[in-house]
């Protein structure tokens, strides 16, 4: 069974939809809460439960006031590759405030080459913002790609830029090599 809540938040309505082992989806903002709604649809079987999801809607409303947020909620990502979840693995240990390039999120998953496939995965990230895709930038600081659009990256980026100004933490983060 699967259970989901809706979030009003500073940018649109965030859907949020979990089962018993995780959180699975992640919807980035949209205009109306019926479009929102609309991602959760696919699942029949969904509930709205607000108290069981309130401690993560409580933290995406703290994230896009512009409040520091840590993600550390158990996610439910199976039937997605290795590869994709060693990326996304990657992804979420870049730190809030922080960038990383695709190609040093490719090294570190062992495929240096794969700069598109570490797109391609970032791409079908089912729970963005959870999994922090829009801190991966291309090597030259360009935004590249974002499957909700480079507005809506931009905008997440300057959430968290706003927050870490003056801060230690701010700037291009390079993910050591392990």
């Amino acid at each position: 069974m699967y259970i989901y809540t809706l979030v009003p938040t500073s940018m649109g309505w965030v859907s949020i939809i979990a089962s018993e082992n995780g959180i699975m989806r992640l919807g980035l903002p949209r205009e109306t809460r019926e479009a929102a709604l609309s991602i959760i649809s696919s699942l029949h079987r969904a509930h709205r439960d607000d108290r069981f999801l309130e401690k993560l809607a409580g933290k995406i409303k703290d994230y896009f006031a512009g409040n520091k947020v840590i993600f550390d909620e158990k996610l439910d990502l199976a039937g997605f590759s290795p590869f994709y979840l060693d990326v996304w693995r990657l992804t979420r240990e870049v730190p809030y405030g922080y960038t990383a390039s695709y190609s040093e999120i490719a090294r570190q998953a062992c495929k240096p080459r794969a700069c598109r496939a570490v797109g391609q995965a970032l791409g079908h990230n089912p729970v963005p913002v959870i999994v922090p895709c829009h801190r991966i930038i291309r090597s030259d600081g360009s935004l590249g790609g974002f499957s909700g659009g480079l507005n809506i990256k931009s905008r997440l980026l300057e959430i968290e830029r706003t927050e870490t100004v003056g801060k230690s933490n701010r700037g291009t983060h390079i993910i050591e090599p392990y």
